[in-house]
């Protein structure tokens, strides 16, 4: 019993950083304390690190926003852009981090712990990009999808519900002019989101009439998988949930930090991108 209670006293002062973090971000956003932008100065910080990628064919091409998890962009949001450029998408990899100076360690983990960039302000940057592609005749405005892991998950689902209550994501002084935030908008996939304590849809559910797809993992140590499929249950007609055994948070990720003990599995990544391919273009 007594060499259990080093790490029963690490666990509890981990548990108590994280919901102190949480509180913290929770006041800064409901004191109007976080910094803000307009949607054209937003886009002309993220527009540098954007990467758009286009499929074979002619425009305009229906096109995924993709949004990688708290470490910023790695090699899993390459590994979508691929698959979905290969099914006729264009995909526009929208990378968070870099032009915040988050991308590096330990910038990132204040990200991965709540303390910067939670999922709600990083909405914003949702709403800005869809507005670009809306604006690019290439991309075709009318067919848009949304693709996250992790953070990005936790963003998109915020995103969603945001968009549902006409709530300005934090940090974001309005939404584009003359965009409907939801137009267009015919589908979302999100991979082991995070639906804790610190997201939009714990606090006001997540009603949502996009089609959504959940892909979760059952041996996730990172985020709690339960949380996400007991809030799916109350939007069944607009929400799927398919949970993998045996996998871990970011199982479709290979880059890693050195300390990290989650496992890449490739059967279980090619079965994701191809359920998640499937769920957007079944419209």
């Amino acid at each position: 019993m007594s060499r259990r209670r080093p790490a029963i006293v690490v666990t509890l002062l981990v548990v108590t950083l994280l919901v102190g973090a949480a509180a913290l971000n929770v006041f800064r956003r409901q004191a109007g304390l976080v910094p803000e932008d307009t949607p054209a100065a937003r886009w002309e910080m993220l527009a540098p690190a954007a990467r758009l990628s286009l499929p074979s064919g002619g425009p305009p091409y229906k096109t995924a926003l993709l949004l990688s998890g708290c470490d910023g962009v790695r090699d899993n949001m390459d590994r979508w852009a691929k698959a979905l450029n290969a099914a006729g998408w264009a995909t526009m990899i929208l990378d968070s981090h870099t032009p915040r100076k988050l991308d590096d360690d330990p910038m990132w983990r204040l990200v991965c712990s709540g303390q910067r960039m939670i999922g709600a302000e990083r909405a914003g940057d949702i709403a800005v990009a869809l507005a670009e592609i809306d604006g690019d005749p290439r991309l075709d405005g009318e067919h848009l999808a949304l693709v996250g892991a992790s953070h990005g998950g936790w963003a998109i689902l915020d995103y969603l519900r945001l968009a549902e209550l006409d709530r300005v994501p934090p940090g974001l002084t309005r939404w584009p002019e003359g965009r409907d935030p939801l137009g267009g908008i015919t589908g979302a996939v999100t991979l082991y989101p995070y639906c804790g304590l610190l997201s939009e849809v714990a606090a006001e559910g997540l009603a949502t009439s996009v089609p959504t797809l959940m892909l979760l993992a059952r041996d996730d140590a990172i985020v709690d998988e339960t949380e996400c499929e007991a809030l799916a249950e109350d939007v069944p007609e607009a929400v799927e949930v398919h949970v993998y055994d045996g996998a871990t948070h970011g199982f479709d990720q290979k880059e890693r930090s050195w300390l990290s003990d989650l496992e890449f599995n490739a059967t279980i990544t090619e079965d994701a991108l191809a359920r998640g391919i499937a769920h957007l273009s079944a419209d």
